[in-house]
């Protein structure tokens, strides 16, 4: 048994009550103009000959023949019913009458909510088979509404909430559309798959992202290689380019367990994505963990140790006692060298990475006072949006990083 019924109203209530005799519903609202409004009566007759009742709301509609104002109405329509506690699961709509306006509007306003819809149609015509069915000879024809079987309204979401780099609310949406679309779900699947890997890989889970990509692009492609659709065979191709990307530093982090350059390029672009969401402060932190990522790399190759625990015998011979005074642990036995430190340290020994630094050391502690008075370091100040650009841009240009990381973006 439907709950809830919202119908069109046109000038025969005979279609009507058909329609309300097949879905049986506890609430009908019906969608009028100021001439079928007077068809309201007829039709619970009809419907009280057949031993039904119902609860009732109504719906003006202010012009039957401008589809914009019908459309606002309907939306109204729905809404009423809906605040009756009908469930968008449990509504039908019947679209048979009305003027041809409001029947688009009715279907226009509706489609996106999950509501079933059905038509009262027939064999028998008058006007040699061209009007209106004859009475006695109505037939219900019921189905899913269009939007909800192909699974547009999830699509649609999806691709936005993916694109904004939202991969756990992407992934519930699909989860959903899964169930709507049958003749694409091998696509849907890969889609899922490739969107829990980009979920795993913001959250820096890089063997669990390799995994999903893996299976993700396998099904992307194996649907695409018969279909003439560029839009997500080019999302195949970024995510397999992607996927070789995981590759590389899974082998040159020996498993995603040591430090290496490619980690820098990563999270380049993952205080990117951060800062396109608006989440600048986390931007930061990600572009002050690649300097930091990038002197620490430096520093070990230099000197064969790390920066939080660095005998003083292997710095530079000038900086020993300066460091030994300032940095040393009686804990570790070493020195644990800071971010600025290390740099000075590889300027001293001539690395190119604390040379280059030195140079713009100027605007690398302007922009390193901004994030350490910010929120999510020491401070109390927020991030300016520019601030990510701009650090970002000082890295590249200071340290010669070309590479770039780009995820996909779905059509």
């Amino acid at each position: 048994m439907a709950q809830g019924l919202l119908v069109s109203v046109g000038g025969t209530a005979e279609p009507v009550a058909a329609a309300v005799a097949e879905h049986r519903p506890q609430v009908v609202c019906f969608f009028c103009s100021e001439r079928s409004v007077e068809k309201l009566g007829e039709i619970r007759s009809l419907v009280a000959a057949r031993g039904l009742d119902y609860r009732s709301r109504v719906q003006m509609v202010q012009d039957p023949e401008d589809l914009t104002r019908c459309y606002a109405d309907a939306l109204r329509a729905a809404d009423l019913l809906e605040a009756e506690g009908v469930s968008p699961e449990a509504v039908v709509v019947d679209y048979t009458g009305g003027t041809k306006t409001m029947s688009a509007a009715l279907a226009l306003a509706t489609v996106g909510r999950g509501y079933r819809f059905s038509y009262v149609g027939g064999d028998r015509r008058n006007k040699g088979g061209l009007g209106v069915v004859q009475t006695g000879t109505e037939r219900v024809r019921t189905g899913w509404s269009p939007w909800r079987l192909f699974a547009v309204e999830e699509k649609r979401l999806f691709s936005g909430l993916f694109n904004r780099h939202l991969y756990g609310s992407a992934a519930e949406v699909l989860e959903r559309a899964l169930g709507h679309d049958p003749e694409e779900r091998r696509l849907l699947e890969g889609l899922l798959q490739l969107t829990r890997g980009y979920q795993h890989w913001d959250a820096f889970r890089h063997a669990q992202a390799k995994e999903c990509l893996r299976e993700g692009v396998e099904r992307i492609e194996e649907w695409a290689a018969y279909r003439s659709d560029a839009g997500y065979r080019e999302v195949g191709e970024t995510a397999r380019a992607n996927l070789e990307f995981l590759n590389r530093l899974q082998q040159g982090t020996r498993g995603f367990r040591r430090r290496h350059r490619l980690q820098v390029i990563d999270l380049l672009a993952n205080a990117r994505r951060r800062a396109e969401v608006g989440r600048h402060d986390d931007a930061v932190a990600r572009l002050y963990r690649a300097l930091e990522l990038l002197g620490q790399i430096a520093f070990e190759e230099a000197f064969g140790c790390e920066t939080g625990a660095a005998p003083t015998e292997k710095l530079p011979e000038t900086l020993r006692e300066t460091y030994r005074e300032r940095y040393w642990s009686e804990e570790k036995g070493a020195c644990q060298i800071p971010l600025m430190a290390a740099f000075v340290a590889l300027a001293e020994a001539g690395r190119p990475e604390g040379l280059h630094l030195r140079e713009r050391a100027e605007e690398f502690k302007a922009l390193l006072y901004a994030r350490n008075h910010s929120i999510l370091a020491h401070g109390f100040e927020p991030v300016k949006p520019d601030l990510p650009r701009r650090f970002e841009a000082l890295l590249r240009e200071t340290f010669g990083l070309t590479d770039a990381l780009v995820f996909p973006r779905m059509p």
